[in-house]
């Protein structure tokens, strides 16, 4: 039973992760609760040609994929307000079979405690398939405008653990259309959308001051551009894209690309460094 168990949990775990292209951004919840936006796929194959990332174990939770260019304040808001309040049957129907089948099921079978409990569980567990697959059906329709492709639908009805995918399935590119700050300005804490913010403000100038708009509204414009402030002992120079600071004299930031670095105002880098008098 314990080989069965591992062979449930690893297939179900391969269904926590989800194709993407180059240019999506994966919003996600951290450890500490708030959405992260990560850039770079966790299992990148064939040089990148092919790559996954991983979103969540929990069904109830949500994830986003976002590639899109509309820097929009109001869409990704009313599409996520929409979203949620649409899927609710179906995180329940799937939130049920994720206990049933991964919770209850394990447990049972690990205790040698399956045989009595089979027409039970086997009865709670059909009933759930039937309702959260209904419930999907219906409401990818409400969604998406239109009915869920051949596959997905074949996918949902002969499997449960990817029917426990369904919210997933459902919202994960709902937003796909934002722009990545947009997504960041309706998900994140200030910190993170500032981290975001940032990088695109100075790949791309010519969204500056769309991005400066939305660090506005949340009375961070004058962050967003300033220098960092830094309390780190010694720190003389700044990436200008991700505001890193260093202590050490370097040209370039270690993660950014071919960025120069330039001397923080309260540093005496001007003295320090050549050509920065």
């Amino acid at each position: 039973m314990t080989a069965l168990v591992a062979i449930l949990w690893t297939i179900y775990l391969s269904e926590c992760f989800v194709r993407v292209r180059a240019g999506d951004w994966i919003f996600r919840r951290g450890a500490f609760g708030g959405y992260r936006g990560i850039s770079e796929p966790d299992a990148p194959f064939l040089d990148g040609r092919v790559a996954f990332a991983w979103t969540t174990v929990l069904p109830w939770s949500t994830v986003y994929v976002v590639s899109g260019t509309r820097l929009d304040p109001a869409f990704a808001n009313t599409r996520i307000a929409q979203t949620a309040r649409r899927r609710r049957f179906v995180v329940a129907g799937a939130s049920s079979l994720f206990f049933f089948v991964l919770v209850i099921f394990p447990a049972l079978a690990l205790t040698n405690t399956i045989a009595p409990a089979v027409p039970y569980l086997g009865g709670a567990v059909a009933l759930a398939w039937i309702g959260t697959l209904t419930a999907f059906l219906s409401t990818y329709r409400a969604i998406h405008g239109t009915r869920p492709p051949v596959e997905t639908c074949l996918t949902q009805a002969l499997s449960p653990l990817s029917l426990i995918r369904a919210p997933h399935v459902l919202s994960i590119r709902t937003i796909a259309e934002a722009q990545p700050v947009a997504a960041a300005a309706e998900l994140c804490e200030d910190e993170e959308f500032l981290r975001i913010a940032r990088l695109w403000h100075y790949d791309a100038p010519e969204l500056g001051e769309r991005i400066e708009r939305f660090a506005a509204a949340r009375r961070l414009r004058q962050t967003l551009t300033d220098p960092p402030r830094t309390s780190e002992p010694g720190a003389i120079v700044f990436c200008p894209r991700c505001h890193a600071t260093y202590v050490a004299q370097r040209d370039a930031c270690r993660d950014c690309d071919d960025v120069q670095l330039l001397p923080l105002p309260s540093s005496t880098a001007s003295s320090i460094l050549p050509g920065w008098g």
